[in-house]
């Protein structure tokens, strides 16, 4: 029997609990957040990160975003290295180097044939469970037709395979159609699918929608009163130097600081592709009504977390929208989910 603590309470520890981890092989000893600390999470202790060495454990399993940042804290406190293994760790430097300890130790505390039955009944024909252990972040290198559109990419902080590999395919029906019009990305927050449609679209102007500060207080407000989600003070962690830093053509973007839509009064122009990615309701929904009525014919809204039941607001949005605009949408559903609205 292997003695586990879980980093994090989120939507990945839901996961592992639900469908992944085997407690045949595996005791969940507590879970770990400070900001819950003395709490219960499914009838587990939650303890501080002040606590761990406190408790007996043989791993330390991050169950969040942020793999680096967490495991460099666990090492300053004293964890040692070996014994942190993670689930998610798209954002590693370290991949490499993590993989083979991690899948080892996965392969021996989770029921495997359970997770793939459970995944592929959602997915048919599609080996998600393999996909999602991996984490795949290196994406092919594809060269759709001869438009000179080349794209790859190495390492997404917290990008996907299948969202990037969508947004590849859209892009190339973009440029072989010759849909007119600029790009943009509504919630950028750090960069890193911006830095995707900035190589997909090197000759179109890309506009960055984003407060940088994280979520406003009024958009919170309205998910908290429709129990959308009761989101914290997120994705503030960022600054406009950051995300321009990773732009390959970087005078190719235009950053519009401020809460959407009252940052985009002042602009005028038509677009072929946007990313909407703001998680709430309030600013999704001004995101479909102000980009689409601006959306040339042939063009994309891509719109992420559509699956996402932390931000039940999302599909809310994307509904609401669409009845009213008696229009569809094509959902993209694997892990948190997209769905792409055409014009």
């Amino acid at each position: 029997m292997t003695d586990l603590l879980i980093f994090g309470t989120g939507a990945v520890s839901d996961m592992i609990l639900e469908h992944y981890l085997d407690l045949s092989k595996a005791r969940i000893v507590a879970f770990i957040n400070s900001t819950q600390n003395g709490t219960e999470k499914k009838g587990y202790k939650v303890i501080s990160e002040n606590e761990i060495f406190e408790y007996r454990y043989d791993y330390i399993l991050i169950a969040a975003n942020a793999f680096d940042i967490i495991s460099e804290q666990l090492i300053a406190a004293g964890v040692p290295e070996e014994k942190i293994i993670g689930i998610t760790p798209q954002s590693s430097r370290k991949l490499k180097q993590i993989f083979t300890r991690m899948n080892a130790e996965i392969e021996k505390n989770f029921n495997i044939d359970i997770a793939m039955q459970f995944l592929k009944k959602r997915l048919p024909g599609f080996d998600v469970f393999s996909y999602s252990i991996s984490n795949r972040i290196v994406l092919d290198t594809q060269q759709p037709g001869q438009g000179g559109l080349e794209f790859s990419y190495s390492k997404p902080d917290m990008i996907d395979s299948i969202r990037a590999h969508t947004l590849c395919g859209l892009a190339k029906e973009i440029e072989m159609n010759d849909v007119k019009g600029n790009v943009a990305e509504l919630g950028v927050y750090k960069g890193d699918f911006a830095c995707i449609i900035n190589q997909l679209f090197p000759n179109r102007k890309l506009y960055l929608f984003d407060t940088f500060q994280g979520f406003t207080d009024s958009d919170k407000q309205v998910d908290k009163a429709n129990n959308f989600s009761n989101s914290s003070s997120l994705f503030a962690d960022t600054s406009v130097e950051l995300v321009l830093s990773k732009m390959q053509y970087r005078d190719k973007c235009e950053i519009v600081k401020g809460s959407f839509p009252g940052s985009a009064e002042h602009f005028d122009d038509i677009f072929s592709f946007v990313s909407i990615d703001a998680d709430l309701f309030s600013p999704i929904y001004c995101g479909l009504t102000y980009f689409y009525e601006r959306l040339s014919n042939g063009g994309y809204l891509l719109i992420h977390d559509f699956y996402n039941k932390y931000y039940s607001g999302v599909q809310e949005a994307v509904k609401r929208f669409c009845r009213e605009k008696v229009i569809g949408y094509v959902p993209i559903p694997y892990y948190n989910g997209s769905v792409i609205i055409a014009r």
